[in-house]
């Protein structure tokens, strides 16, 4: 086999997909809360990195393009689910505006690209801190959705937009696309990881109407888990066009250590040792090029503590902190700092430094001197829970 078929072979495994019991329950899950539930606006789909969330998203497009096929053939120009990813320009930094525009290209608006924001007409609307030519991509946006009668939104990477940094806090950033879902009726799907619920968390109103489907890795715990996992890497294996003697029932363990059982991670693995194996003129894989081509232990050691916190935070002690709180409260307790409802603060702005330009006794320099008088400033110094 030379390099050009090589190339060729790499790129028909790197879109092989593998349908496992993980990704059946909450690909089954999904839909039934987007299709069945009408009081249901937003899916969170979380999971640790390489646990096949992007995958699972694309099976979910799917199965909601085939539940409204019948639509589709009454109105033609009809696109139920728009699919796009939410891309970073920058460290902790997300703009909209290219969120829009994305989004527009994904439901075939023949005029995203070549249409100029800065030259349209003035919108009608503008959310507090958006700019004139954001609201105005925003609204052909929104307008977009309508005239393609789209039914769900999927948005991969999601995590990218409740962590906007200069765009916002996690409740700014979400309160545009519920105002968007809102605005438009379609339900939203946010796909990230583990963190993902918690930046939702702060208001109860969101997650009633949420739904969180976990696309859990396999565990070594299990043993249905470990059959179930030996099983897709041996689906994968006998896809690879190259031998190998490797029985993935005789090193599972080994095999769950380079993985800490994600489906992704496994493929990539694999992936990466067939290209060692293929590179060194091997006549067949085995298991030092799987040893020779794994994550390094820091780098598996990171993602296991992002899998475990996550598993921590869906386990039953949270279900038993719910309730130990409300009872506490029933029984007038004093409540914890745990359940205490969070304040939104917004930025100060810095105070700017006096001149030395001299000004009249008496007067107030606005922006500058405080208003109070210093008895009454230092009064609510004493308790900073009254400034």
């Amino acid at each position: 086999m030379n390099n050009i078929e090589y190339q060729k072979r790499a790129a028909e495994f790197a879109k092989l997909t593998v349908k496992h019991q993980k990704q059946n329950d909450a690909l089954l899950e999904a839909k039934f809360q987007l299709t069945m539930c009408a009081n249901v606006q937003v899916v969170i789909i979380e999971g640790p990195t390489g646990s096949g969330k992007s995958h699972l998203l694309k099976c979910l497009q799917k199965d909601v393009n085939q539940f409204y096929s019948s639509q589709v053939n009454e109105f033609p120009s009809m696109v139920p689910y728009l699919s796009t990813v939410a891309v970073a320009d920058g460290a902790k930094k997300f703009g909209w505006k290219r969120c829009w525009s994305d989004a527009s290209i994904g439901l075939h608006d023949p005029f995203a690209e070549a249409r100029s924001w800065r030259t349209s007409s003035h919108s009608t609307v503008r959310y507090p801190g958006e700019t004139l030519t954001t609201s105005v991509a925003r609204q052909d946006f929104e307008r977009e959705l309508q005239l393609r009668r789209t039914k769900v939104w999927g948005i991969d990477e999601a995590h990218h937009i409740l962590l906007g940094g200069l765009a916002g806090a996690p409740s700014d950033q979400f309160e545009v696309l519920k105002s968007v879902s809102q605005t438009t009726t379609v339900k939203l799907v946010l796909c990230g990881t583990y963190q993902l619920p918690r930046l939702l968390n702060y208001s109860g109103q969101v997650m009633r109407r949420s739904a969180t489907v976990t696309l859990a890795p396999y565990s070594l715990k299990k043993k249905s888990d470990i059959s179930q996992f030996v099983s897709v890497c041996k689906t994968l294996l006998d896809n690879l066009p190259t031998n190998t003697a490797l029985d993935p029932a005789n090193c599972a363990e080994e095999l769950f250590f380079g993985t800490l059982g994600c489906v992704g991670v496994l493929k990539d693995w694999i992936a990466r040792a067939w290209a060692n194996a293929y590179f060194k003129n091997a006549p067949s894989m085995t298991m030092d090029h799987l040893m020779a081509t794994r994550l390094p232990a820091e780098t598996l050691l990171s993602m296991h503590t992002e899998i475990v916190a996550g598993e921590r935070l869906n386990s039953e002690t949270t279900e038993a902190l719910y309730r130990q709180k409300v009872k506490e409260h029933a029984d007038g307790l004093p409540s914890k700092s745990e359940f205490a409802i969070p304040i939104q603060t917004t930025l100060t702005k810095k105070k700017r430094k006096v001149s030395g330009v001299p000004h009249k006794p008496g007067v107030r320099l606005p922006g500058r001197d405080p208003v109070k008088s210093s008895s009454v400033r230092k009064f609510l110094n004493k308790d900073a829970s009254y400034v």
